[in-house]
Order: structure tokens, then C-alpha cells, then sequence
């Protein structure tokens, strides 16, 4: 005889169902958490040339580093311009990392989109057509962060070297703007690429006002989401290494929690006005019939 299925009271009930985003992530990791496991070990294998140039790096500084205090000023100076140089080579190598991983990422966005909206998600059919839909404008907006990402590794690394006060400051300031300013409009952007049928220039813009919407708000969420990268920026390669994996496995959550977040944001300042129809999609209200 078959067994009776019990089911509780709250099942199929509208009730029982997420009101809010915050409730869609924690139901989303809940009953999908063995496919996040698995998008962490893809995140890993996409951002391998990452991970690669910098352990490249820390074991050629550590070899250069290794008898600093017992070298003379000029080998200091000539051991200090070799690490430098090797960071900005691989600051410039690291552009085509970018490129690899805006294939992943494309295709990942159309992924969280759909975990985010609550609906069906085919891995393989998704990222395909993520990757279709999606590749055309993260591609040169990844390679765009790749190079200010290479930029603002030369001007750090000058400003080590100048005695110039005016150009550190000057430096300072820049270094300063892309994190506060260009970061957050990067995150809003790769947002509406999977969601507005936009130009690359529109994604921006729109990335930019985003960010000045809610800046401290936006900023300490992204902040937040890279604690998980803490433990690189103890001066250590282990730490290098362990903060970088630590990191890259916690992406796949960090994506989806910051997707979250964003849509939140823009169904306050965007979609109500132009796109009622996405303004809390995903959600469920128990008001509603």
C-alpha cells in the first residue's frame, strides 16, 4: 500500500512563500545550497589565471624580498623596482583573466537572475543563454575594469617611488574615487546588463546614478560582501593564497546576496517609474489574490 504524504499546514499557501528578498535568499541557499557548492568550485576553476599570477607574485617577491634588511640602498632600491615591476606586468596580464572570467560571469548572471526571480533554473541551457545575452556588454566592461584595475595598480605603485607630495596626494585622491565610486558602479552595472536592454554607456550611467542614489548604503553592502577576501591582506603568501580561495568560494553567495540587494534599489528608484512590472518580482506579498 502506498504511503500517505503528509504535508504541513503552511504548504501551498502564499503565505509560506518569500515576502521579501531577504527571505528569497535565505529560501534559495536553503533548498538550492548543493548547487552553490558547485557554482563555488566553478568560480574557483574560472578564476584560476587570478589566483595564479598572484602566487606567481608572492613567491617572486618573497625570493627578492628574502635578505632586504642585510642589502645595500641601491639593491634595496633595485629589489624594491623588480616586485613593483612584476606587479604591474601582471596587473597588465591580468586584463586577459578578466576576459576568461566574463565568459563564466555572463553566463552566471542569468543564473542568479533566475534564482532571484524564483523560477526553474537548467544550469546548462541558463549559462548558454546567459552567455548569449550577457556576453556582448560584460565582456568590454570587464576588459574596461582590467584596465583601470591595471591603471590604478601603476599609480599605487608609483606613488611607492615618487617624493613628490603633490602627485601622491593627487594619486590618493584618484585611488580613492574609483574604489568609492567606481566599484558600486561597476556592481549596479553588471546588474542591469541582465536586466535592461541598454548600451554599454547606459549600463554605466545608470550604475553611476545608482551609486549616488545610496552611496554609503551601497559601499558598506559591497564591503560587507568582501569580507570573505579579508584574510589576503595579511602580508603572508599563505594568507595570500587562503584569502583568495576562502574568497572565491563564498562568490557564487556574494553574487546572489548582492543581486538581491540591487534589485531592491531599483525597484525603489528605477522600476516603479519604468518597469512596474519588475518591482518585486520574485516576492511574494500575502496580500495579494
Amino acid at each position: 500500500m502506498a504511503k500517505r504524504t503528509k504535508f504541513a499546514k503552511a504548504d501551498f499557501q502564499r503565505s509560506g512563500l518569500p515576502q521579501t528578498r531577504r527571505e528569497v535568499f535565505a529560501d534559495v541557499l536553503r533548498i538550492h545550497w548543493r548547487s552553490f557548492l558547485g557554482f563555488a568550485f566553478l568560480f574557483v576553476i574560472f578564476t584560476l589565471p587570478f589566483h595564479l599570477l598572484g602566487i606567481k607574485d608572492d613567491a617572486i617577491q618573497m625570493n627578492v624580498m628574502r635578505d632586504f634588511s642585510n642589502m645595500t640602498a641601491e639593491q634595496q632600491q633595485a629589489a624594491i623596482l623588480q616586485v613593483l615591476s612584476i606587479k604591474n606586468t601582471s596587473a597588465v596580464l591580468n586584463i586577459a583573466s578578466f576576459v576568461i572570467f566574463s565568459v563564466f560571469l555572463s553566463g552566471m548572471l542569468r543564473v542568479i537572475r533566475q534564482y532571484s526571480w524564483v523560477e526553474n533554473v537548467f544550469f546548462g541551457y541558463d549559462m548558454m543563454q546567459g552567455i548569449k545575452q550577457n556576453i556582448g556588454q560584460i565582456l568590454p566592461l570587464l576588459v574596461l575594469v582590467g584596465i583601470i584595475n591595471s591603471v590604478v595598480v601603476y599609480a599605487y605603485n608609483y606613488s611607492i617611488l615618487t617624493t613628490d607630495g603633490t602627485a601622491v596626494i593627487l594619486l590618493a585622491m584618484a585611488v580613492f574615487a574609483v574604489i568609492i565610486i567606481g566599484v558600486p558602479t561597476l556592481a549596479y552595472a553588471l546588474v542591469s546588463v541582465s536586466l535592461y536592454n541598454h548600451t554599454l554607456i547606459g549600463h554605466i550611467k545608470l550604475g553611476a546614478v545608482m551609486a549616488f542614489k545610496a552611496p554609503l548604503k551601497s559601499f558598506s553592502m559591497l564591503l560587507l560582501f568582501f569580507l570573505p577576501f579579508a584574510l589576503a591582506l595579511v602580508p603572508n603568501i599563505a594568507c595570500h593564497i587562503i584569502g583568495r580561495l576562502i574568497g572565491t568560494l563564498c562568490l557564487p553567495i556574494v553574487l546572489l546576496a548582492w543581486y538581491l540587494f540591487a534589485l531592491d534599489r531599483f525597484d525603489e528608484f528605477v522600476n516603479k517609474a519604468k518597469f512596474p512590472d519588475l518591482v518585486g518580482r520574485g516576492t511574494f506579498s500575502s496580500d495579494e489574490n
